[in-house]
Parts: C-alpha cells; sequence; structure tokens
C-alpha cells in the first residue's frame, strides 16, 4: 500500500508547483518532488533566483500510483482528488502563479489537455483532430479562478520527468521557469495585444500585405509562415513578421496548384518528408501576392516549424 504524500509548505507561498502523482522517493519521504525530477526542476529553479522554500509543492493524486503512470488510476478514484485539490488552493494565502507540471495538473484547472481517461483524438471519424496536450500549452499564461473567485496566473510546463526521455525538451523547460520567475513579480495578466487580419479575398490580402509589412521596423525581419491542409489540398496558411501582428489568408489554396507531397513518394524518413512539405508550402505561399515581396525583405524563412534561407535576399 502506497503512502499519503501531503503537501509541502507553509501556504503562505506565491508560487504553487503541482504534479500528477508522487514517485518512489516521494512514496518513501513523504514529500512532493523530492526524487531525480525534483532535483532537475530546481536546477531550472535557482539560476532565475527560486529556491525549494519559494513555492508551495503538491500534487493532484497523493499516492503513487502503478508503475508509477496516472493513467493507471480510475477516473472514480482520480475524481475526489481534483476536487480536493480545488479546496487547497483555496485555502492558499495568497497564490500569485500556478505551475501545473504534465496534462493531468493542467487539465485539473483549466479545459486545456486532457485527464488520462478522456480520448486524446477528438471529432469525426474521419477528421479526427488531436487534442494539445501540455507540450503544446508549456509556457503559456492563463488563468484559474479558485473557489475563493481568486484570479490567478496559471503557467504549464512540461513534468522534469519528461526531459530524461527527451532531453531537448529541457531548454524549453528553462525558458518557461524564465517567464514564471518574471510573472512572480506582478499579480495582474499581462497578455500581448495581437492583431490578426483576416481577408477574405485575393484583393484584400494583397491590400492587407503592405500594412503587415508597414507595422515592422526598418530591415529584415524573418518571415513565419504556417500552412494548414485537408484531404484535397491547402485549405489556408498565415504569416507573421512579428509576433504581435499576423496576417490570416482564410482561403482554399489548393486553387493555385499547391500539392501537399506523400510520405511514399519520399519512403521512411520523416525527415525527407517534412522538408518537401516545407519546400511545397513556401512554393505556395510565395505565389500570393503577399509574400512576392515579403520574401525579398526577409533573410529567412519559417515555414511550419522548419528554417529556411531566402536565395532572393
Amino acid at each position: 500500500m502506497p503512502n499519503f504524500v501531503p503537501d509541502d509548505g507553509t501556504g503562505n507561498e506565491q508560487l504553487v508547483v503541482i504534479g500528477e502523482a508522487p514517485g518512489r522517493n516521494e512514496n518513501r519521504e513523504r514529500r512532493p518532488f523530492v526524487g531525480a525530477a525534483g532535483h532537475r526542476l530546481l536546477d531550472w529553479m535557482n539560476p532565475v533566483g527560486l529556491k525549494r522554500t519559494d513555492a508551495y509543492w503538491t500534487n493532484v493524486y497523493p499516492y503513487q500510483p502503478l508503475a508509477n503512470k496516472i493513467e493507471t488510476v480510475p477516473r472514480a478514484t482520480l475524481s475526489p482528488f481534483i476536487d480536493d485539490l480545488h479546496e487547497r488552493l483555496a485555502r492558499l494565502t495568497d497564490p500569485i502563479v500556478i505551475v501545473p507540471t504534465g496534462n493531468t495538473a493542467l487539465r485539473a484547472l483549466t479545459n486545456f489537455a486532457y485527464f488520462p481517461w478522456e480520448p486524446k483524438k477528438r471529432g469525426p471519424a474521419k477528421h479526427k483532430i488531436t487534442v494539445p496536450g501540455i507540450f503544446n500549452h508549456r509556457g503559456s499564461i492563463y488563468s484559474y479562478t479558485d473557489l475563493s473567485d481568486r484570479v490567478i496566473k496559471v503557467i504549464p510546463t512540461i513534468h522534469p520527468a519528461a526531459t530524461f526521455r527527451a532531453p531537448k525538451m529541457e531548454k524549453r523547460c528553462i525558458l518557461d521557469w524564465r517567464r514564471i520567475a518574471e510573472d512572480l513579480r506582478f499579480r495582474e495578466l499581462r497578455l500581448p495585444k495581437r492583431t490578426y487580419y483576416v481577408p477574405k479575398t485575393m484583393d484584400e490580402l494583397h491590400g492587407h500585405k503592405d500594412l503587415l509589412l508597414s507595422k515592422t521596423d526598418a530591415g529584415c525581419w524573418p518571415l513565419v509562415i504556417d500552412a494548414e491542409w485537408l484531404p484535397g489540398g491547402f485549405t489556408l496558411c498565415g504569416a507573421s513578421v512579428s509576433h504581435l501582428i499576423g496576417l490570416l489568408p482564410f482561403l482554399r489554396l489548393s486553387s493555385i496548384g499547391a500539392v501537399k507531397p506523400t510520405p511514399t513518394k519520399h519512403g521512411k524518413s520523416s525527415r525527407s518528408y517534412a522538408r518537401a512539405t516545407s519546400r511545397s508550402a513556401y512554393s505556395m505561399v510565395i505565389a500570393t501576392p503577399m509574400c512576392s515581396s515579403a520574401s525579398t525583405r526577409s533573410p529567412f524563412v519559417t515555414i511550419n516549424g522548419t528554417h529556411w534561407r531566402c536565395t532572393t535576399c
């Protein structure tokens, strides 16, 4: 029978860290985040001026689950502890930032991510979409209203245990903790105010192009493009030269000849397939009035996460 692992903290801390469930070391010492994952978490916190005593530590489920997997805990067992988590958060004196680590912790506070019993893919049978998880929401700034009607900032991040399996994720976690430390300095939500232009015709797209580029400073800026496709061809793409302004042409772009490459043409290499889709997206976007001039201004282009350098610059 696993031990009950209580919360660790005085209740007066302004930072709250929520895990999913205790591990072997936590079960033995009856304290949350004292194992290898906890030590790695402190490695990210200490450089930004945070100590263990600066945070209130808790878990959604206070017992070590079978095989250390929260997915093994039945819904009927986990649900009462989720309700208890809300009550415990309401008893805290003055929290400013809550940091949920993992999908279960984030889902317990918000409508984002998913519980273990919820499907990861939802929608019609032929067009199911994957529900974004913690890797998509990490570093974002959300809000949580507790049972006392206090609005508290929520900044989710990846559970440190995940970085042992995927070391590349550690860099993102370090960036998340820089943001967390910065947001602890003030109470209010300071979200960036973004402007989106959504043209419905090619003429509107051409008109917004000059407006979009006029918002940037002089000199070369990176052009970021994201293209989406469904069966039948490309459906829309978005472009931006700033994190505060973007152009979203919601047009069916297959009419200009953009065709998504098929995996069978590129063997089993995901890298080859990713490069092919990026080239196809770039060919599609530069065919529009917006990007024919923007590409000469930008020293490089990011398309669906892949970086390319413009030969025209």
